[in-house]
């Protein structure tokens, strides 16, 4: 064989090697590309479910803790989250009184309680979503100290409320004689 054909029957076996790799790599791009698109079914999966658990949770918290003010207080208060969110992640969760429909700061108000009913109602909304079986008893040790005198009874027909709503049984330590 001269030069020229043991040439052309090398560049023929490149060739023929390149078009295997080639071969090999179609075939690994279409695999890759039906992973992508079950992977990103899958994001918009769990973008879907974790939107729905956030509006529950949202729900859950804000219902019990709304209901539970509008018990003990007049005025028309309302709690609830603002979510930020940036592309579909959600950022930050942020607890929001909201009272005649503008948000209001309950620790720059004095007396009343009103932090002393959010948390109480917070803390019991978490042992609910955390615990859904639990046994529903709750033990508490001066929960409402700085709720005033006067609404005290309606802090006492809020529990009573809760208590029939839920299922739950409260023992609760106070020196207030309307919350027993």
């Amino acid at each position: 064989m001269d030069n020229l054909t043991i040439r052309i029957a090398s560049l023929k076996g490149i060739q023929k090697d390149r078009m295997n790799s080639l071969s090999e790599i179609k075939s690994k791009l279409a695999t890759l590309s039906k992973e992508q698109n079950q992977f990103e079914k899958a994001v918009t999966v769990v973008l879907a479910a974790n939107r729905y658990l956030q509006e529950r949770l949202e729900y859950c918290l804000s219902s019990i803790v709304t209901s539970a003010l509008q018990s003990v207080f007049e005025e028309p208060y309302e709690f609830k989250f603002i979510f930020t969110t940036r592309a579909d992640k959600t950022l930050e969760a942020r607890p929001v009184l909201l009272r005649n429909g503008e948000e209001y700061d309950p620790l720059s108000a004095t007396g009343g309680g009103v932090v002393d009913i959010v948390s109480f109602a917070l803390r019991l909304s978490c042992l609910l979503i955390s615990y859904p079986t639990l046994e529903r008893i709750i033990i508490a040790d001066e929960p409402f100290v700085h709720v005033s005198i006067d609404l005290q009874s309606k802090v006492r027909e809020m529990l009573e409320e809760i208590s029939e709503k839920l299922g739950m049984q409260f023992l609760i330590v106070s020196h207030e004689e309307e919350l027993t």
